[in-house]
């Protein structure tokens, strides 16, 4: 998928935004190349007075690549929030530095009250 038009300080956060668009398809291809081999198998149980279906596979878990994958997928993401934490600075001054500059991501307010 072609970067869309934009500014000029935007090229690099829609190039990390499309190269994840690209991993997930791949992720998509792998998904349904997964279901596709696995075996599913189901059966149908009843006890006189319920009914109920048991389902399982006979292998389970998906080729490591797909967890490679994903998590090109999250690194591709989270640094174009760092790409466009550099282009707001140079929105506001075309010379603006961006070094050390990234997108705040926290799991505690105590990051918020140290930093």
């Amino acid at each position: 998928m072609p970067p869309p038009d934009s500014l000029p300080w935007m090229g690099s956060v829609d190039a990390k935004i499309a190269r994840a668009g690209e991993h997930l398809e791949a992720i998509n291809t792998e998904i349904f190349a997964f279901l596709k081999a696995t075996k599913r198998n189901n059966v149908l149980k009843i006890d006189g007075e319920r009914a109920w279906i048991t389902c399982w596979v006979d292998d389970p878990f998906p080729r490591m690549g797909m967890g490679v994958l994903v998590g090109d997928v999250i690194f591709n993401l989270r640094s174009a929030l760092d790409h466009l934490a550099c282009g707001l600075i140079r929105s506001g001054d075309a010379n603006g530095k961006c070094r050390s500059t990234k997108f705040p991501i926290s799991l505690t307010p105590q990051y918020w009250e140290d930093h």
